[in-house]
């Protein structure tokens, strides 16, 4: 069984994303428990940033249309 490279994410409310070693640059960003279990950061434009969405945005190599979960 091989096990894939992980870290620990720190969230608000003493939580936690598991995410892929590659993506350990998100860690300089302040990441939140949105109270609905998803990892959410506010952008620049007080938008709301979900860390599923950059990551798949990462993995296609594309930003992801509106409603495109």
């Amino acid at each position: 069984m091989s096990i894939i490279p992980h870290i620990l994410l720190p969230l608000s409310k003493n939580t936690h994303a598991i995410i892929d070693e590659t993506d350990v640059d998100l860690d300089d960003f302040k990441w939140s428990n949105n109270g609905n279990n998803y990892a959410a950061r506010n952008g620049s434009d007080r938008s709301r940033i979900y860390l599923h969405r950059v990551i798949m945005q990462r993995m296609l190599d594309r930003e992801l249309a509106k409603g495109e979960e």
